[in-house]
């Protein structure tokens, strides 16, 4: 892994993509890729979704579809950024060089 310059790594632990922390919750986790991730393309969500009118969710009714995109995103954002991080936490480690 000498090819990886140290200044990508830094990019990776700010960003939020890869923690040095070696006891980190799932929560925590969760929290941080809410925040890096999910909000961002919460936003793409609400975006696409803005011209959309009204969305009937199950169980919660007519929801504006700016609402329903943002949601959709922050969700789909925060997934892939937490199981990512959980699934690949020692390649992670390994890479940002802990």
């Amino acid at each position: 892994m000498s090819d990886i310059s140290q200044d990508f790594r830094r990019e990776l632990i700010k960003l939020g993509i890869i923690s040095h922390r070696e006891h980190e919750s799932l929560w925590s986790i969760a929290k941080r890729c809410a925040v890096t991730t999910g909000v961002p393309m919460g936003g793409g969500g609400a975006a696409m979704m803005a011209s959309a009118g009204t969305v009937m969710v199950p169980g919660v009714g007519a929801v504006p579809g700016a609402v329903a995109g943002f949601l959709a995103g922050l969700a789909a954002g925060t997934a892939m950024c937490t199981a990512a991080n959980v699934a690949y936490r020692n390649e992670l480690r390994k890479l940002a060089g802990n």
